[in-house]
């Protein structure tokens, strides 16, 4: 994760989904999953991290 700000939103779609798991959205947890656990989110923060590097 990216910073505190992205590590709360994740929190508060995880409270979303334990609170509403009768109504859960299947589509709702992969959009979820792959912002933050995507190889694509992966590739992302590492290219990010070099740049800060360089």
């Amino acid at each position: 994760m990216r910073s505190g700000e992205d590590y709360k939103a994740y929190l508060v779609s995880l409270v979303y989904v334990v609170d509403n798991i009768d109504s859960f959205k299947q589509s709702r947890i992969r959009e979820v999953a792959r912002k933050y656990f995507s190889w694509e989110s992966f590739v992302e923060d590492f290219g990010s991290a070099l740049r800060k590097l360089g």
